[in-house]
């Protein structure tokens, strides 16, 4: 089989000399073609063809094609053009410097979006390319421990907006065409992706039930005279036949350090991510010279905020926080054998011991092997379920029937709950409290408070009627 050679015939120089538009010999169709040196890549031609034999429209879409990778070229736009590895090398030294936020965007990028628009040029990327990824999210997923029965439209949507954060700085820099429109996670979860869940916000994160919470608050108060027995005992102090703290000392610290965080939680609203990273000097109180009061503050660093962000917390337990934290600090001084220093992590992992050490992790600002709380949590939250006699671990939640651990977010989600439900709370000063927003509460922690603010409610509609009847009298006469 002998192969056929189609010559350039009719060629016409265009736009200075720059561009070559020619037709082909031989063919059916005589569409123009277009020649010219390749901006974005040194020693190369780019010849493809317009799609047209009207040499108008031709030159038309010669010098856009041009103009197009002349200003890719001058923009830094390798031949392979705009990647998200690209984007990533360019964009991430803008990104959020909590280590915790970074780490998520990291793994992210790595588990989700380079697979799928790692080689993928997203300079003209659509709403379709966006759809893409869902499908493709929908038809590799495996089940497995954390995610058995399909992945999150929440997860998906998070993922989406890693991507977003890259493009929306490339449009601004004029490295795509546009950013295209993102579904919300509602839209996600259609009924013909049968591997994407789509749960209500406001019930992701399980919420105690009501006998939960006083069996959470009877423990505690258990427990805190256990400790006040024990401190006394270590005093050489008859107690009695009050009942006393574990012998050994890590499980000692262990049911102590539960007990100092779930009441902070429950006293504070703070987070389990706030919360690892506190500091012996974090709790202080503070002695109202007016009224001489005394509170509890709890100090949040930008370096403890989830939000990069400074604030102190009020506890509504007054100053009783503060003293329960100077016992843990003697809890701290029994087990690590040094004195508490306000620099000192609060929560240092328990193989940790001796002067050395502890100074040495003290000087450790950005990963310090640090408690993982979170699991001591679950793990003495199971503990409770025996202690209790009850179920404490878990809870069944009204909205879909799903079984939902307890978590520190359990106990956070609480102490708003029952903020939001005290009629003389002002919503700013506790969204500022909780290094929240007004919308995030509409979002997660939305409770039916039309009953239980009633008061508030119809004493604006009391007063509104009798302004209207003292209008009405005032006609009646002059009239």
């Amino acid at each position: 089989m002998t192969k056929t050679y189609h010559a350039p015939i009719n060629q016409q120089r265009i736009y200075g000399g720059k561009i070559t538009l020619y037709q082909l010999s031989g063919l059916y169709s005589q569409n123009w073609h277009m020649r010219f040196k390749s901006p974005v890549e040194d020693g190369k031609y780019v010849r493809k063809s317009t799609k047209t034999e009207d040499f108008s429209e031709a030159t038309g879409f010669a010098i856009e094609e041009y103009d197009r990778l002349r200003v890719r070229s001058h923009l830094g736009i390798k031949a392979d053009g705009v990647t998200l590895p690209m984007l990533a090398e360019k964009f991430d030294p803008q990104m959020s410097g909590v280590a915790g936020t970074v780490k998520i965007k990291r793994n992210i990028m790595k588990k989700y979006l380079l697979p799928y628009f790692g080689k993928k040029d997203l300079y003209a990327i659509d709403e379709g390319d966006i759809w893409g990824y869902i499908q493709w999210r929908n038809d590799t997923f495996k089940p497995s421990k954390h995610a058995p029965d399909g992945i999150a439209a929440s997860s998906v949507a998070l993922s989406l907006g890693i991507l977003k954060y890259y493009l929306t700085r490339a449009f601004n820099k004029r490295l795509i065409l546009s950013v295209p429109k993102f579904p919300t996670e509602g839209q996600i979860a259609k009924p013909s992706f049968k591997n994407i869940k789509w749960t209500a916000p406001s019930q992701r994160r399980a919420a105690m039930t009501d006998e939960q919470d006083k069996q959470m608050g009877r423990w505690l108060g258990e427990f805190r005279k256990k400790w006040k027995a024990q401190l006394k005992a270590d005093k050489g102090i008859d107690t009695g036949n009050k009942q006393l703290l574990p012998t050994h000392k890590r499980d000692r610290l262990t049911k102590v350090t539960f007990y100092v965080l779930a009441t902070m939680v429950r006293v504070s609203g703070l987070r389990s991510v706030e919360l690892r990273k506190a500091k012996l000097g974090s709790v202080i109180t503070f002695n109202d010279g007016k009224t001489g009061e005394k509170f509890s503050l709890i100090e949040v660093t930008a370096q403890m905020s989830k939000v990069n962000k400074w604030r102190e917390v009020v506890c509504s337990n007054m100053e009783t926080m503060a003293e329960i934290w100077e016992d843990y600090k003697y809890e701290y001084k029994l087990y690590f054998g040094i004195e508490p220093a306000d620099e000192n992590w609060a929560f240092p992992t328990p193989h940790i011991k001796g002067k050395k050490n502890i100074e040495e992790l003290a000087r450790q600002k950005d990963n310090p092997p640090l408690r993982n709380i979170s699991t001591l949590f679950a793990q003495q939250m199971l503990n409770l379920d025996k202690e209790c006699s009850c179920v404490m671990s878990e809870v069944k939640s009204r909205y879909d029937g799903e079984v939902r651990k307890i978590s520190f977010y359990s106990l956070r989600k609480g102490y708003i709950m029952k903020m939001l439900q005290n009629e003389k709370m002002n919503v700013y000063v506790l969204a500022r409290q909780c290094g929240s927003s007004i919308q995030m509460f509409e979002r997660y922690y939305d409770v039916n408070l039309g009953r239980v603010h009633r008061h508030v409610f119809t004493e604006a509609v009391r007063h509104l009627r009798k302004l209207d009847e003292e209008r009405a009298s005032k006609k009646v006469i002059t009239d």
